[in-house]
């Protein structure tokens, strides 16, 4: 059932970014049923999911999610955005504005970079995967890396 389940929500949500996981999984040498299983468990494959104070929020629509974004980000508040939930912190790193995050395809671009930063750090290990989550203060094991695993794991049956 849950398998079934998560066919339906990759159908109906990341059908259109499929072809940019495909990519950059394979341009920046990382597991695309990881990369999957990540966005499942951030965000519920919603790419205009957003987290703030620990609080998810899932909009059905991008222009109500950059209005919330953007707010956020001019009052300087930490949140993590989009399929791969990419923090806020990394897109001040990074230079970018957080209404990029909220596009599907440069979001998976953005979460890749983010995991292959984790695997040069770490080795293609938990620990790195547990990076995605926590940066350098990651864990080699953690509820958060067992939720991906598992997914992980029914994703590649």
């Amino acid at each position: 059932m849950i398998r079934f389940s998560i066919f339906i929500l990759f159908s109906i949500s990341v059908t259109f970014a499929y072809d940019c996981v495909e990519r950059y999984a394979r341009m920046l040498k990382v597991d695309k049923y990881l990369l999957y299983a990540i966005y499942v468990v951030e965000s519920g494959l919603n790419p205009y999911a957003i987290n703030w104070k620990g609080k998810s929020y899932f909009f059905t629509d991008k222009r109500t999610a950059s209005k919330f974004v953007m707010k956020l980000w001019k009052r300087g508040e930490k949140f993590d955005v989009g399929l791969g939930q990419i923090s806020s912190e990394n897109l001040k790193r990074w230079g970018i504005n957080p209404l990029k995050a909220l596009e599907p395809c440069f979001n998976v671009y953005l979460s890749a970079v983010v995991l292959s930063e984790c695997i040069r750090l770490f080795g293609r290990n938990t620990k790195a995967l547990d990076c995605y989550n926590k940066g350098k203060r990651a864990k080699p094991l953690s509820k958060y890396v067992l939720k991906v695993l598992r997914v992980y794991g029914r994703l590649r049956r």
